[in-house]
């Protein structure tokens, strides 16, 4: 044997005159008047190999380079778009724009993903954004049709806050555009010196007038709003929603409620959009009647309701009696009364049901109004939550397939968490375990 036994992994990488010398070891007593000249023949060899080698090389790195710059681009808008989400499912904006500066065939497609979703903060992000795609050329109407979701803050306390007319005007040039994400800024508060003495002005947020009304109802029929109203304005979100879009099929507000007409003011307008998907978390507890009017038209519609501020058990069983029966997936803030759970009992399909605040609520004394169909459950673990319940529950749903727990205030001590952990597996349940509550909020959202 000419070297010691080694694996492949840690066996050296000789070159050939290395390798071919113990040869010529071996000839040499029989033709030691021709080594020197088999030595420099193998020499040769070597050099010759290295030559074909380097050539080789350099022919690969340019046929790379002529490949890269050549790929079809259904193949590279593939690539792109695997590496559009980052881990926070935002866009990665800066790998997009250093992909369009690659070459001109990769430029086309890095632009379209980039303009898929797009932020206007000030009005100078609005001119940037006009001039991209008003430009009368077929490459600005392609952009202006790539936009799928728009992003706006109106901020009217910046010194270059976007303004209600140039979110009109962004809206109706994006003919594609599915969803509008609007956050609203502003409170009138009393004028305060700055360290100048001068007067500090707070701008509130006006109300929107007929012209602008006028100008988003010719836009596109978008189908996703989200609207976040951090002003002390309501009527805002009331003049977005009824009189705008009517073919909205997703709604999340946040924030400011919206501020109902009273009777004796004028007609109330319908909200006649039959909703998909509701989401509210507004700022003190949504009311009864506007509840009621926000799911007028979705009866039959509604499949995901989540109330992530806290709900009356009267305006939650108005509500589950109302669209309960063909809702899949029901998420509270909170469960604190024995109404409230019952009140599940009308939702018959229900797949999916979430709870944050749930930790010793009477919830788990009425798991069993659940319907038979539900799928996943998530809940909050305490120290004091009666955790039997919820094992008896698992143990008895032959449709359950998945559990998510956030652990807090001493629930990782619970007795009973390791006979959680063996009934889901016993009947072969996901359990999805967390300790902070922002990835159990992001867990249970599935947009």
């Amino acid at each position: 044997m000419l070297y010691p036994p080694t694996t492949s992994a840690s066996r050296p990488k000789l070159p050939m005159v290395d390798l071919l010398r113990p040869l010529v070891s071996l000839v040499s007593p029989i033709y030691n008047m021709r080594m020197l000249q088999l030595e420099m023949l193998i020499v040769a060899c070597q050099l010759t190999h290295n030559d074909l080698a380097a050539r080789a090389l350099r022919t690969s790195r340019r046929s790379t380079r002529k490949t890269a710059s050549s790929l079809p681009v259904e193949i590279i808008m593939s690539i792109l778009e695997a590496a559009y989400f980052q881990d926070d499912m935002e866009p990665d904006v800066q790998l997009l724009s250093a992909c369009s500066l690659v070459c001109r065939r990769w430029s086309t497609p890095s632009q379209s993903l980039l303009f898929r979703q797009v932020v206007l903060r000030s009005t100078s992000s609005f001119r940037a954004f006009t001039l991209a795609v008003s430009r009368p050329t077929e490459r600005s109407r392609a952009l202006a049709n790539d936009v799928v979701r728009l992003r706006a803050i109106l901020d009217f306390q910046h010194p270059d806050q976007l303004s209600y007319r140039a979110l009109a005007l962004a809206v109706t040039s994006c003919s594609s555009l599915y969803e509008l994400d609007v956050s609203i800024y502003g409170c009138e508060v009393e004028q305060t010196p700055d360290a100048d003495g001068r007067p500090r002005v707070f701008q509130a947020a006006p109300s929107l007038d007929d012209s602008i009304l006028s100008v988003l109802r010719s836009g596109p029929r978008i189908r996703s709003l989200k609207l976040a109203n951090w002003s002390d304005n309501g009527e805002i979100s009331f003049q977005l929603l009824s009189t705008v879009w009517p073919a909205l099929e997703y709604v999340t507000l946040r924030g400011k409620a919206p501020c109902l007409p009273a009777a004796g003011d004028r007609l109330v307008v319908p909200f006649n959009c039959a909703l998909q998907g509701l989401r509210i978390g507004f700022d003190s507890q949504a009311h009864t009647d506007l509840l009621k009017w926000l799911m007028a038209n979705s009866r039959h519609s509604l499949r995901s309701l989540e109330l992530e501020s806290t709900t009356g058990a009267d305006a939650l069983t108005s509500v589950l009696q109302h669209c309960g029966r063909h809702l899949e997936s029901v998420s509270l803030a909170s469960c604190s009364t024995r109404d409230q759970a019952t009140a599940l009992r009308t939702c018959q399909t229900l797949k999916e049901f979430k709870v944050e605040n749930s930790a010793a609520s009477p919830l788990f004394h009425a798991l069993d109004q659940l319907p038979n169909t539900i799928e996943h459950v998530a809940f909050t673990l305490g120290y004091d939550t009666p955790v039997y319940l919820l094992i008896k529950f698992i143990k008895a749903r032959r449709s359950l397939k998945e559990v998510t727990v956030y652990v807090w205030e001493g629930g990782d001590s619970h007795m009973e968490l390791p006979g959680l952990r063996m009934a889901c597996a016993w009947r072969g349940v996901k359990l999805l375990v967390l300790h902070n509550v922002q990835g159990f909020r992001e867990a249970l959202v599935r947009d």
